[in-house]
């Protein structure tokens, strides 16, 4: 599949069948808690299964005031 990270870096990543975007998080060392991940422009929760010829965009979360 192919990964957008944060808009700077691009990659493809192989998961087994049936990983979802949480275990992609483990495999990438990011925390649930400060990204979102988009599933084909699609915002998703961590538990989503992965497909094959997704297109995964993680993006950071921002918080401010």
């Amino acid at each position: 599949m192919r990964v957008d990270k944060f808009g700077r870096e691009y990659f493809e990543v192989c998961v087994s069948k049936g990983a979802t975007v949480r275990d992609l998080l483990r495999i990438l060392g990011l925390s649930e808690s400060e990204v979102v991940v988009a599933l084909n422009g699609e915002v998703v929760a961590e538990d989503e299964e992965l497909g094959p010829d997704v297109h995964v965009k993680i993006h950071s979360v921002v918080s401010g005031g």
